[in-house]
């Protein structure tokens, strides 16, 4: 019963994604995607705790700005840093490369796609 009501949890949480498109995406993008009539009566969760779900089965991974003290910044996903708790602060997020072509995301941000409409 907990494996299933896990699964439709993720395929909903998952659906919030892929209705925004892209592949980056800031907290308050996704935070607002939450409140859209499609999804808030549906969510059985906080916009943060979807992100840290997903974040847990390496759906999206979080932006952590120095990355390992090699001067660089970097996207953590859970698989390639298993001992990594998630970043509940982080800024930006990004969804695994392996979902992009599967969800049909697009390979920018949410601001750049707003962009792009409103020059249509």
């Amino acid at each position: 019963m907990k494996f299933t009501n896990t699964c439709l949890t993720i395929s909903c949480n998952m659906s919030i994604l892929e209705d925004m498109g892209v592949w980056q995406f800031t907290r308050s993008d996704f935070e607002e995607a939450c409140r859209s009539l499609k999804f808030s009566e549906r969510l059985g969760n906080s916009p943060e705790k979807i992100l840290e779900i997903l974040f847990d089965f390496s759906i999206i991974g979080f932006y952590r700005v120095g990355g390992k003290g090699y001067g660089g910044s970097e996207y953590v996903f859970r698989y390639k840093e298993a001992r990594t708790a998630f970043d509940a602060s982080a800024p930006r997020f990004r969804i695994h490369p392996g979902f992009i072509d599967a969800m049909g995301l697009k390979r920018f941000t949410v601001s750049e796609a707003e962009q792009a409409e409103e020059s249509i």
